[in-house]
């Protein structure tokens, strides 16, 4: 509970300085940071050393989300410790180009983070389609959406093969010639 109070008063902190991201010129990353299991409070301490890390920097942080606590993808390493299960969180910031580079080495340094993936992105509304009500009740079939897909789908091997087994498997059960019983008087 302490470090959410302490996320707004540094995202209120950040939005005083940021004003409107169109002005701002430095790069816009998002920071996925995978934490090794730990209690709620070290957890916490944690990530406000990863943001004063950032602050110190010269980063701006814009939002700062828990992605929870999951498994793995594959099993990691760090400091001759293998873990198969971490906190995932997500920061996004302004950072000055200049600083990537030592910050990811800072990260991958730390012995409570497990990876860091630092992530830069074009823009923040970029990707927001605009739609309404009457395309997203059609039929999915009749969509354009979904028509473009069609037209540009691949048929992965297998199910191709499924297809091409079930298809033999329907002509198989067709009879080939059925006998045409005499025509009785």
């Amino acid at each position: 509970m302490q470090w959410i109070i302490e996320e707004e008063i540094v995202l209120q902190h950040n939005i005083n300085c940021l004003c409107f991201r169109e002005n701002f010129t430095m790069p816009f990353y998002d920071i996925i940071l995978i934490m090794k299991p730990m209690l709620k409070a070290d957890l916490a301490s944690t990530i406000k050393r990863c943001c004063v890390k950032l602050l110190d920097n010269g980063a701006v942080l814009t939002s700062m989300n828990s992605m929870g606590y999951k498994d793995l993808p594959f099993k990691m390493k760090k400091d001759q410790s293998a873990y198969i299960t971490g906190s995932y969180i997500l920061l996004s910031c302004a950072l000055p180009f200049q600083k990537y580079k030592q910050l990811s080495g800072e990260f991958r340094r730390d012995s409570d983070i497990i990876h860091s993936y630092f992530k830069y992105v074009e823009s923040q509304n970029a990707g927001v389609n605009e739609c309404t009500i009457e395309e997203e009740l059609e039929i999915p079939a009749y969509r354009k959406s979904v028509a473009k897909l069609r037209q540009t789908q691949k048929v992965g091997r297998h199910a191709r093969m499924y297809a091409e087994s079930r298809i033999r498997e329907i002509k198989r059960a067709i009879p080939k010639s059925a006998t045409i019983a005499p025509f009785r008087e």
